[in-house]
């Protein structure tokens, strides 16, 4: 597999590469250039990048003047040239503007920042390390997961519960997000459409909610009309922000013959390492934050106390 790492920081670079080792990557040829000229020659040759992972205020030296937000322009290019790329992995020092965080969401970005607070660069790589493993080497979805009505091709709970417990007994210090999805007036959704065409209507948000959350975190339908997220290196109060740009997002698309806004989603969030550092509780006061999040008016997100 083709890694290729755009940094113009060498030390970042180095540690970057680092990191790919610590994740287990193997088999891959790694490509580290310092900026979107080099990264086009590379992404230009035949032979397809498995892994992209560049700096998302990298300087834009190759089309003139540099600019804060060169990955960006990078991606666009990309999508332009219909050029094929395996996962994505934007890093950056800085929260992204909001206009920023829609592309990286349009384009399937997962999103790190290198400084988390008081985390330590050991446990930022460690995070990083983790989260790069699980993109190259998913967790496989298994077959009673995938099957049967309902389902939308998502693992399930089951997978989710091994996943948490599994990310619980691993952690460090790095955060671990995680919010709990239903929809709303399901009742009302059924009555108006009938239950056949609900649950399309339930598959077509399901199908909304992994394009938007893509390769930034993991998805899993938890049961009927409720999903599940996992975001590594995630706070709570950045799992609630992203999550209320996927609750805008849903609001504002059609699905079957219903208008724009008739179908909406509520979420609660809560972090593993704020909340609480049980999974079990951390899912508990996801799930109360959600009704925190229905009882306030619905089509809202609401972090966990």
């Amino acid at each position: 597999m083709i890694v290729l790492v755009v940094e113009d920081t060498p030390s970042k670079a180095a540690a970057i590469t680092n990191s790919l080792q610590r994740a287990g990557v193997d088999d891959t040829d790694i490509h580290v250039v310092p900026d979107i000229g080099g990264a086009k020659r590379v992404l230009a040759a035949p032979d397809r990048v498995g892994l992209l992972i560049l700096d998302i205020r990298i300087p834009n030296r190759f089309d003139g003047a540099p600019q804060v937000s060169g990955g960006l322009i990078l991606l666009q290019w990309i999508e332009r040239k219909e050029i094929q790329v395996g996962a994505v992995v934007g890093l950056s020092a800085y929260d992204p503007s909001s206009e920023d965080t829609t592309d990286l969401a349009r384009y399937g970005v997962a999103f790190f920042k290198y400084q988390q607070g008081d985390m330590r660069w050991s446990d930022f790589l460690t995070a990083f390390a983790q989260r790069l493993r699980t993109l190259v080497n998913p967790a496989p979805v298994r077959e009673a997961d995938a099957a049967g009505p309902g389902k939308f091709g998502l693992p399930g709970l089951e997978q989710f519960n091994c996943d948490f417990s599994e990310r619980e007994s691993q952690r460090s210090s790095a955060p671990l997000g995680h919010a709990f999805i239903d929809l709303d007036d399901l009742k009302q959704l059924n009555q108006d459409l009938n239950h056949d065409r609900a649950d399309i209507v339930i598959g077509q948000v399901a199908a909304s909610l992994r394009e938007l959350i893509a390769s930034r975190g993991q998805l899993y339908h938890r049961s009927g009309d409720e999903f599940v997220v996992l975001l590594d290196n995630h706070t709570g109060r950045e799992t609630a922000l992203f999550m209320e740009r996927c609750c805008a997002a849903i609001a504002a698309r059609a699905f079957e013959t219903l208008a724009p806004g008739r179908v909406t989603v509520s979420v609660g969030v809560a972090c593993l390492g704020e909340v609480a550092d049980n999974a079990e509780q951390v899912r508990e006061a996801a799930i109360r934050a959600n009704q925190r999040a229905k009882d306030a008016g619905k089509n809202r997100v609401e972090l966990a106390e």
